[in-house]
């Protein structure tokens, strides 16, 4: 058990940093990154003897946090796509005001589905 526990922190300690890069520009709350963080870790070390190529660890265990990633999004129910009102011809403001296509006014079409995003993915 110490051997497991040493060989995954001695190939976790130079990943740390692009994984929590990586989980805080997925995940928005950064209490809600630190709860997937704890479940990307817990899913790793109880499946570190399926990796065979520790060369591959920092893919490997990036791969899991995506997974666990698509997991909080299933289960917050948060979304990222856009609604598909934005496709159609016509779209309304935030206010409820048609927007005219002719010449069409990208940003105010955008604005709804802007609003839909948690506050840390807007820019």
């Amino acid at each position: 058990m110490r051997e497991k526990q040493q060989r995954f922190l001695r190939l976790y300690e130079p990943v740390q940093p692009a994984l929590t890069r990586y989980l805080r520009y997925k995940i928005a709350d950064p209490q809600d990154g630190e709860d997937v963080l704890q479940e990307v870790l817990a899913a790793a070390y109880a499946s570190l003897d399926s990796l065979t190529d520790e060369a591959c660890f920092r893919p490997w265990l990036l791969s899991i946090a995506s997974h666990k990633c698509l997991d909080y999004y299933r289960r917050t129910g948060e979304r990222l796509g856009l609604p598909l009102e934005l496709l159609e011809n016509t779209a309304e403001d935030s206010r409820g005001n048609p927007v005219q296509d002719d010449p069409p006014d990208v940003a105010v079409r955008l604005e709804p589905a802007v609003a839909l995003y948690h506050s840390g993915h807007r820019q």
